[in-house]
């Protein structure tokens, strides 16, 4: 039964086992007691002759020392130490614990110490001291130790006897012990003798009554387990044995009918398996196969020798490597021998392209409470996947050209017809490039371009490319017009002319399907489908649904010629009323001349008013377009340069590894990040540099500027990229130039831009070179001699065509200006540098010959230029960047910042926080100004465009507080505007510092420090 312990010894054994182990025991702890008796009992007897003896002796020695009668206490003390042959030794101690007499004569006038009663002294103390003797057992209990007090002799002059010796007494135990222990041998004998008869007839009673027929019924048993249903115990008696051996018979014969049952059902089940369709696999709960049909042999093509190791984990095994996605399908087998109680139905795809449906559930019993293992069904269903597949297309398909069909009839737009197509069919066809081709009529159908396409995202546009190709006309025009489709699986294995082929390649097409669209009988144009990276076989389901379409595309293409021709008649019919009705209308006309004549006199008086107010009113108009200029090059400042703020701060923080250490790979990142963001700037900077200068916004600041440092000072900003190319750079000045007087960075700005185009045109190990010479040219009129500075920038790049050389200087406007370009850029360049030399009045001049190189020479006049009022740059160098501190501030000082853009917010934070400072938020002008009346903070980082109320007017609204606390808490201004002026409002405003972003954090760092030094 569940829950009995299993009983490892048979009853022919256990039985005998269990007595002799119980009457070895039950005699060993009799003769164990017996032994303990016999040994207390001598000690008890012992100790009490050892009390009676040793006080008898004390007191006998008392009498005869208080009779001075020392000789007869000597002689009785020699007369007792014969009496006994076990007392060891007896000792009389005086009272200095030296031995007076003895048994052993050795021993007299030896200390105590020298004894073997050495272990002792301690208690003759105590003796001594209440006068009453002690018997003691030694730690082996081997000897009785006797302590007993004896009062000594007299000394002369004592009335009393004033000492007290100690008479000491070792019995020896081992003899008496002895003969106690062969007493209680012979009783243990005799009773371990009788014990084993008894258990002797009691095993025999036990042989005949139970162990024989206990083995008969297990005999039984056995065979009955082995098959043999025929069995039958056959026990006779009335006990409880008989009545399980009459059960166990009953039993076995119930098991013989159903064994019968379930052979018959078990034939059928096989039969049933056998039959079935599905591979049928039967797994136990250890995952052994206890049963498997063919049909699994044969979906599976599995081996012999795998599945006849009946292992269903090496089964499971050969499935998984079969399939595509094993990885998914292995999980859900573990999960399901993990859970018992759970099924499964999946679809698994094989290598070879086959589709099977796997079911599996568990085998459990009637009552649910166990379960027995697992069974397994797999049914091949590619062929009905494959038929839902083609319907689910051929009604994609309908749907499809319905939908197209619809919108053709809804439009005349023959673009939004196209767009509509190609997308859906593209989409519908999984295709990389699809794009209507119109031939031109008169061509012959040898020029024509794409007018509509949709494509897949790294696939080049066609869209607007002029094609005039011979062959293809020539080849298939013929065809085309008669409906013909052409379908290629893959170019460079059809028979095609190479020129043709050429073509497709030139466009990245590896498989192409060709569709006419015919106007009548005349070929109007093409529907071209593309697979660009690969060969693709077009499905004849394909080729006639993409027919279908066009098909319907021709119609649209009628319709829209058909509506197009109306309209020109109708056009053409109004044109004709109208001259008919202006030909009526010239009588008229010629009658009302003259009465014009004499109103036209009296309004050109009011129309000379008219005109006038018209003029002002253009005028405001044109102040108006000028104003709104500024403020959108203003916004679009804020809005470029603010996520770029974000960007480089973020960078710059990582590259300093504020929030901890980075990798080398995470370091080359960063700084790709970073450079491609100051790239990104610079060229912001241009835009608004270019826009500025259009709009005669910048106005130049001149100085004395020495022309040796001015070039020196160029050349570090394209060295680097003069190394990676391994071009020579050279720097040629003629000695004692004289000084320009010239805005310096403007001009250095220029040279720069000249310096960077000439190492990007130049191949590697070219020559670059930035030579300055003094030209004096002699006036026309006055003959007076006039001196100018040239700057010519040589370079031995891939040059200029002179087709090309007109279209230099052009703000946005590349030389190669084609998809495929290799250099970079905006065009800005060169027309910065034109701006730039103008304001100087000087010029820019460029000659340049392809192959060989160019030279760019700026050449600016020697006197002085008179310039405007100098204007104050939009950021000048302050001299806090040239000290970054890395420090953390001590006392931890918050900080307000106002900033409504959350990864300008997030950056600052977080670059602040770890530099030691505590932070507030505020995300309008409206909240910046409450907190910092409530919170005080130290300073504050005000954005200048924010909602609600913006910057500047919550820097007035804090600075006319009443509240001195308030009033005077340091503000820094941080602004993406960069325009004339703003710095000066956000500094008149009440702004202590004013920094434009995108700001350096290292620089931010060092202004707050800076400025709460100041405050204190």
């Amino acid at each position: 039964m569940k829950g009995l312990p299993i009983f490892p010894i048979s009853l022919r054994i256990s039985i005998p086992t269990i007595l002799i182990f119980c009457g070895g025991l039950l005699g060993l702890t009799s003769f164990n007691q017996e032994i303990n008796e016999a040994y207390q009992k001598t000690e008890i007897n012992t100790k009490n002759y050892v009390q009676i003896s040793a006080g008898q002796t004390s007191r006998i020695l008392d009498y005869l020392y208080r009779r001075a009668n020392i000789e007869d206490a000597e002689i009785t003390i020699i007369s007792q130490l014969g009496s006994d042959p076990n007392l060891n030794l007896v000792m009389l101690i005086n009272d200095d614990d030296v031995v007076r007499l003895s048994n052993r004569y050795e021993l007299k006038n030896e200390p105590v110490t020298k004894t073997q009663g050495v272990d002792y002294v301690e208690k003759f103390g105590a003796v001594r001291k209440n006068l009453s003797g002690d018997v003691l057992i030694s730690a082996d209990r081997s000897k009785l130790i006797a302590m007993y007090p004896v009062i000594l002799p007299l000394q002369p002059n004592e009335l009393q006897s004033s000492k007290v010796g100690v008479l000491f007494f070792e019995y020896d135990l081992t003899r008496t012990k002895q003969i106690a222990f062969n007493d209680a041998l012979k009783r243990s004998l005799f009773f371990s003798g009788s014990l084993t008869i008894f258990c002797i007839g009691i095993w025999f009673f036990f042989e005949i009554t139970l162990t024989r027929r206990v083995s008969r019924l297990v005999a039984v048993s056995n065979s009955l387990a082995e098959g043999k249903l025929d069995e039958r115990a056959g026990l006779t008696g009335s006990d409880e044995l008989f009545q399980i051996s009459v059960a166990f018979d009953r039993m076995a014969g119930k098991i013989q009918d159903n064994a019968n049952i379930l052979l018959r059902q078990n034939a059928v089940l096989q039969s049933q398996i056998e039959a079935s369709i599905d591979g049928i696999s039967i797994v136990d709960e250890n995952r052994n196969i206890v049963y498997y049909n063919q049909r699994i042999c044969d979906l599976w093509q599995i081996p012999v020798n795998i599945i006849e190791t009946g292992d269903d984990r090496e089964f499971m095994k050969w499935v998984l490597s079969n399939l595509v996605e094993p990885e998914i399908f292995c999980a859900k087998i573990e999960y399901l021998y993990e859970n018992p109680h759970s099924s499964s139905v999946d679809e698994v795809v094989l290598k070879d392209g086959h589709i099977f449906d796997c079911y599996s559930t568990s085998v459990k019993s009637l009552s649910g409470d166990f379960y027995y293992g697992r069974i397994w069904y797999f049914r091949n269903i590619t062929d009905r996947r494959k038929a839902e597949k083609l319907i689910q297309q051929q009604a994609e398909r309908e749907r499809l050209l319905r939908e197209i069909t619809q919108r053709i009839r809804q439009s005349l737009d023959l673009v939004t017809i196209f767009n509509t197509a190609t997308e859906e069919i593209r989409e519908f066809l999984n295709a990389d490039r699809v794009g209507v081709l119109k031939f031109d009529p008169k061509s012959h159908n040898t020029q024509g371009e794409f007018v509509s396409e949709s494509l897949v995202d790294g696939v080049t546009s066609i869209v607007a490319i002029s094609i005039d190709e011979h062959c293809f006309g020539d080849k298939h025009t013929i065809y085309y017009q008669k409906g013909r489709i052409q379908s290629l699986d893959d170019i460079y294995q059809a028979n095609i002319k190479g020129c043709y082929r050429e073509l497709l390649e030139s466009f990245q097409i590896r498989a192409n399907m060709v569709v006419p669209l015919l106007n009548g009988e005349d070929l109007w144009g093409l529907l071209c489908i593309h697979q660009c990276y690969e060969p693709r076989p077009w499905q004849q389901s394909e080729i006639e649904f993409v027919q279908q379409i066009a098909n319907q595309l021709a119609i649209a293409i009628q319709q829209a010629n058909l509506f197009e021709q109306i309209q020109k008649e109708l056009t053409e019919r109004q044109q004709a009323e109208s001259r008919l009705t202006e030909s009526n209308q010239q009588l008229a006309i010629s009658n009302q001349e003259l009465a014009l004549t004499t109103r036209l006199k009296d309004e050109f008086l009011a129309n000379m008013v008219t005109i006038n107010q018209q003029l002002a009113i253009s005028n405001e108009e044109l102040a108006r377009a000028t104003r709104l200029k500024d403020e959108f090059l203003a916004n679009m400042s804020h809005e470029l340069r603010t996520p770029l703020n974000a960007i480089l701060g973020m960078s710059e923080a990582l590259q300093e590894q504020v929030f901890g250490a980075i990798n080398q790979e995470q370091k080359e990142s960063l700084e790709t990040i970073a450079s491609s963001g100051k790239h990104l700037l610079e060229l912001i900077n241009d835009i608004l540099d270019v826009a500025k200068i259009e709009s005669g916004q910048v106005e130049i600041v001149c100085s004395q500027t020495a022309i040796d440092e001015l070039c020196q000072s160029s050349l570090p900003f394209v060295k680097q990229q003069a190394l990676r190319k391994r071009i020579h750079l050279e720097l040629k000045i003629v000695p004692n130039l004289p000084e320009l007087f010239v805005d310096e960075r403007r001009i250095r700005q220029a040279l720069i831009n000249l310096l960077s185009n000439a190492i990007k045109f130049t191949p590697e190990k070219g020559r670059v070179s930035l030579a300055v010479s003094l030209q004096q040219n002699p006036a026309k009129i006055t003959n007076e001699i006039t001196s100018e500075i040239r700057f010519a920038v040589t370079d031995t790049g891939i040059g200029i065509s002179p087709e090309n050389l007109q279209k230099l200087f052009q703000p946005f406007v590349q030389i190669d200006g084609a998809l495929n370009r290799q250099n970079t850029g905006t065009g800005l360049g060169l027309a910065l540098v034109k701006s730039i030399v103008e304001m100087h009045k000087g010029t820019v001049s460029v000659t340049s010959e392809v192959g060989v190189g160019s030279c760019f020479t700026i050449a600016l006049p020697c006197e002085n230029i008179s310039t405007s009022s100098p204007i104050y740059p939009n950021q000048p160098p302050s001299p806090l960047e040239t000290s970054p501190d890395n420090g953390i501030a001590e006392g931890l000082p918050t900080l307000l910042l106002a900033e409504d853009n959350e990864a300008n917010k997030l950056t600052i934070s977080r670059y602040l926080k770890a530099r030691g400072y505590q932070l507030l938020f505020a995300k309008d002008g409206r909240e910046a100004i409450d907190l910092a009346r409530s919170m005080r903070p130290d300073l504050i980082l005000m954005d200048i465009q924010m909602p609600n109320i913006d910057g500047l007017e919550a820097i007035k609204i804090i600075r006319g507080s009443n509240i001195p606390e308030l009033a005077n808490i340091p503000i820094i201004a941080l602004t993406a505007l960069a325009m004339i002026g703003d710095r000066e409002r956000c500094i008149e405003a009440g702004a202590n510092e004013y920094l434009t972003k995108p700001v350096k954090l290292n620089q931010l760092a060092t202004t707050i420090k800076q400025v709460l030094a100041r405050k204190q």
